[in-house]
């Protein structure tokens, strides 16, 4: 094989491999968003995907009205653009209270959701 016939290969299995990144990211957030237990919508709105660093703070407030998701549509969209070169991507929830929602503190959620979720995300992206 030529020197460019590996080099379009290449190029080929890394943006299918970013395909795949970027879908699981999304698939992921989604799931998270999905699951996550509802008094406000804060902890729900605030599943924030980001390229290279993690997101360290909420976004908006816990007061009704002043939830925002714009920091999670952002996030998204960064996902839809997303390059093996950018580094990792993370999913963040930074509510101060998503450890409590996790561990069971609301009867609309099980314990553990957020590790179910990612094992969900994970098996689905191996049968792929």
């Amino acid at each position: 094989m030529a020197r460019r016939d590996w080099d379009l290969a290449l190029k080929g299995t890394k943006k299918q491999i970013e395909r795949q990144i970027t879908r699981a990211g999304l698939d992921l957030t989604a799931n998270l968003v999905g699951e996550t237990p509802v008094d406000t919508g804060w902890a729900r709105a605030n599943w924030i995907p980001n390229i290279g660093t993690p997101v360290t703070q909420p976004d908006g407030s816990r007061t009704r009205g002043a939830i925002s998701t714009s920091g999670q549509e952002s996030g998204k969209a960064k996902l839809l653009g997303f390059k093996l070169t950018q580094g990792n991507i993370y999913i963040t929830n930074n509510v101060p209270y998503i450890t409590k929602l996790n561990a069971g503190s609301s009867k609309q959620a099980p314990s553990m959701y957020v590790e179910a979720q990612v094992t969900k995300t994970v098996n689905k992206m191996n049968q792929r």
